[in-house]
């Protein structure tokens, strides 16, 4: 009996994979349950190779291995990762479920299931994939499952990525995914609408009393909406044209953009504030640098010059809270506001790196908290630059 069940894996007929891998697999299938959501943590086999062709993948070439948590977030990889998923629908009922795979900004997340009839089922999403060919259009990278009553189904997930591989995937019941999907989508649009506010002020500011650093910040704010857009997937998934792939390259030029925006931001607002002599020169430098990777980015690859980017913020995130706390010492109280406001965005850059660098896991909150905490920051930046300016104004 043992030996017959062996014989059902597809894997075993058409991938060369040997009877011991078969057995293997045979072990970790995860029970369909009626419930809004299943993790498949700890159900999934995944092996990484330079093969990007399904059938030349077997136990030889491509050793799978069970994923545990960390292993799902394997940080940026040019190679093909291949997981390999079982699950078993014991109800008497067809069950349809949706798969939720990793982070929104990978390339390709292609699906291959094994029919006896009709040989191969493929389909794909992923940024690589236009809108309107996506077989469920949405922010993130899903995928349709059909499970057969009281049936086993196996398949097969080929991931490639410029970005960090995230192998990390959820079940979803449908109606509980579009009521999920509904309440982030609202969330992030509250805190995206906040910040064009936000933005929109800070430009009247600058109109009204010509305060440079008032524009620098209003340019920051909308350059952190499109740059969130990106990140969480709507700008690909509704925002981009349905025909055409989103280019992952655009997403590093708003990273790059963003942060020339902030650094500006930072030199006018400490113009005003404290005596640096360096600072222009420093910034200057840190400027041309990112400039140079975003560069790269466009003609050369993604993986590097993001990395790059991506430290060069951090160092200049810790260089302009030294500056703020110099000048909040000289008597500069919105360096004071300042301060405390970027010393904890400096964590939420920090964990986001992290993250995609594959030293920590993705959670669910950092796909809009980054937006949010911008928007809870707001007040104490417009504070900073409202006093510079009223100040100028009294005189």
């Amino acid at each position: 009996m043992f030996l017959w069940l062996t014989w059902l894996l597809p894997c075993y007929f058409l991938l060369g994979t040997h009877a011991a891998l078969a057995v293997e697999t045979a072990s970790f299938s995860l029970q369909v349950k009626d419930q809004a959501q299943q993790k498949l943590t700890g159900y999934v086999l995944a092996c990484v190779s330079s093969s990007s062709v399904l059938p030349q993948i077997s136990g030889k070439d491509c050793d799978y291995q069970r994923s545990h948590t960390q292993a799902l977030y394997r940080g940026f990889s040019q190679q093909t990762h291949w997981l390999h998923v079982r699950l078993h629908n014991p109800s008497s009922q067809p069950l349809m479920r949706w798969l939720e795979v990793g982070h929104p900004r990978m390339q390709l997340v292609r699906f291959y299931q094994w029919d006896a009839q009709q040989g191969w089922q493929t389909f794909a999403t992923g940024q690589s994939i236009p809108p309107h060919e996506r077989p469920l259009r949405s922010s993130r990278l899903l995928l349709p499952i059909e499970l057969p009553a009281q049936t086993e189904v196996a398949f097969y997930l080929q991931i490639n990525a410029q970005t960090h591989v995230d192998q990390s995937m959820t079940l979803w019941r449908p109606d509980d995914y579009v009521v999920q999907q509904s309440k982030s989508q609202i969330i992030q649009a509250l805190s995206m609408g906040g910040l064009v506010l936000a933005a929109v002020f800070a430009s009247m500011l600058y109109l009204h009393h010509q305060a440079i650093t008032s524009l620098w910040l209003s340019l920051t704010f909308l350059s952190q909406v499109v740059l969130d857009a990106s990140y969480t997937g709507l700008l690909s998934a509704y925002f981009w044209p349905p025909d055409l792939p989103y280019n992952i390259r655009f997403h590093g030029v708003l990273v790059g953009l963003m942060v020339l925006f902030f650094m500006q931001f930072v030199r006018s607002f400490l113009k005003t504030s404290v005596e640096t002599p360096p600072l222009a020169f420093l910034i200057r430098v840190g400027q041309i640098a990112i400039f140079l990777n975003m560069i790269a980015l466009i003609f050369w690859q993604y993986a590097i010059p993001i990395r790059t980017m991506s430290i060069l913020a951090l160092i200049f995130m810790l260089v302009s809270i030294w500056l703020f706390f110099r000048a909040w010492q000289q008597g500069s109280n919105p360096a004071g506001y300042l301060l405390m406001s970027y010393i904890l965005l400096l964590l939420m850059v920090a964990y986001r790196a992290a993250s995609a660098f594959g030293w920590l896991g993705h959670v669910p909150l950092q796909e809009y908290g980054f937006s949010w905490y911008f928007v809870l920051i707001t007040p104490t930046s417009l504070q900073a630059v409202l006093r510079p300016s009223s100040a100028r104004t009294s005189h």
